[in-house]
Parts: structure tokens; C-alpha cells; sequence
């Protein structure tokens, strides 16, 4: 847990309205002053250096494409309803 101090009306509410912060109390000391109590989210979470985002991407693109082409195998056989597909490509 952090506390921070306010004079400044602007800092206040760039600490306040910053989604990365957890506030736990707003405590007004005078007309002039005000205090928060606030933690950092733990939410955002720092880039691994063994991942790739555009390794992510293509396997899932390929995964798409090859699932694309499945369904199409099937809406082609008479008969055979698809019931469900587990992405929302469509």
C-alpha cells in the first residue's frame, strides 16, 4: 500500500483515474489537501522475454484456417449439421 499526498488538484486525479491503481481510501485533510491510500494493480503484467506475439499470431491464424476448412469440409457432406465451433471467426 502506497499514501500520497495532494495539493495539486491535477496529480490528484492522474493518480486517482490511472487504471493501474487500486484505491483503498480518499481522505480529505483540509479544503486545500487530500490524501489517497492506493496499490498498484497487479494486473499489467510485465512482457516475458520468451514470448512472441507474432509467433502467437500465426499459430493462431493458422489454427483459423485450418478449422475454416474443416467446417467447409462438412457443410458439404449432405446430412451434416455443424452444431458448434469453438472460435469466433464468423
Amino acid at each position: 500500500m502506497k499514501t500520497e499526498v495532494f495539493t495539486s488538484c491535477a496529480a490528484y486525479l492522474d493518480r486517482v483515474l490511472d487504471k493501474k491503481n487500486e484505491i483503498h481510501q480518499i481522505i480529505p485533510i483540509n479544503e486545500n489537501i487530500i490524501r489517497i491510500v492506493y496499490k498498484e494493480k497487479n494486473d499489467y503484467l510485465k512482457e516475458n522475454n520468451n514470448s512472441n506475439i507474432i509467433v502467437s499470431l500465426y499459430t493462431t491464424a493458422i489454427a483459423r484456417l485450418k478449422l475454416i476448412s474443416y467446417v467447409q469440409m462438412i457443410l458439404k457432406v449432405p446430412g451434416c449439421i455443424l452444431l458448434y465451433c469453438g472460435t469466433n471467426i464468423f
